[in-house]
């Protein structure tokens, strides 16, 4: 990107920085919805790829839980509507979509270390706790994904 465009974009950059991460997470789903350029790139961005399944149930998982964990909805399934006029008018001139072959968000947080991770990278002999490659803390008590 040139310097000329790093500029135009400090103060969006700013004000992004500001936001909560509600705020965030209501200005992007806005956008999902006003625009489908927007929605396909985010979920080029968000989801796993298509070929990408659910991991199945390793021994080692089922051994310390009695059942699966349930799959997150995909991120497409977020109810967008709200009272506004001009976005209703605008979904319903909107071509029926298709259904949605995602089963879950590229990204998720680990229930027991708190880390952020992608799924995409996950693969059968990964961490327990999250199906990620596990690695040794040798000066913590547990493994870290």
């Amino acid at each position: 990107m040139d310097s000329s465009r790093a500029a135009q974009l400090a103060p969006l950059n700013e004000a992004i920085d500001a936001l909560s991460a509600d705020q965030l997470r209501y200005v992007v789903r806005k956008l999902c919805a006003k625009s489908e350029t927007i929605s396909k790139y985010l979920g080029k961005k968000l989801l796993p790829n298509e070929s990408e399944t659910v991991p199945e149930e390793s021994e080692t998982v089922s051994k310390y839980f009695s059942k699966k964990t349930p799959v997150p909805k995909a991120l497409g399934t977020i109810d967008l509507t709200n009272d506004d006029e001009d976005e209703a008018s605008a979904e319903e001139a909107a071509p029926p979509r298709k259904k949605q072959k995602h089963v879950q968000p590229r990204y998720e947080t680990c229930e027991q270390c708190k880390e952020e991770y992608d799924v995409e990278d996950n693969g059968p002999t990964s961490c327990v706790w999250h199906y990620g490659d596990s690695k040794v803390d040798y000066e913590g008590d547990f493994w870290g994904g």
